[in-house]
């Protein structure tokens, strides 16, 4: 569970944490990683990152199961009845 995302259709992404995952996973480990930072839903296929992390470009030999769950970061107001005022 980590608060920016290791992927997103929509925003840019974090790599960092996994690419520490990297050195302590075995290869072919699966996990589902959950995070929060966009406030959308969305839930992926098993893939494996790549992308650039600290400079250099890099590869997972662990694959994961993304799950977004960021969309509670907006208040939702309770409508009110246009007929009781």
């Amino acid at each position: 569970f980590t608060h920016h995302q290791p992927f997103s259709d929509w925003e840019a992404v974090y790599l960092g944490t996994a690419k520490q995952l990297q050195e302590l996973l075995p290869e072919g480990k699966q996990l589902i990683w959950f995070f929060g930072h966009e406030h959308r839903l969305a839930m992926y296929d098993e893939l494996r990152l790549s992308g650039t992390a600290g400079g250099e470009e890099f590869a997972t030999t662990y694959s994961v199961f993304p799950r977004m769950v960021g969309n509670g970061g907006f208040a939702d107001f309770p409508l009110t009845d246009p007929a009781r005022k």
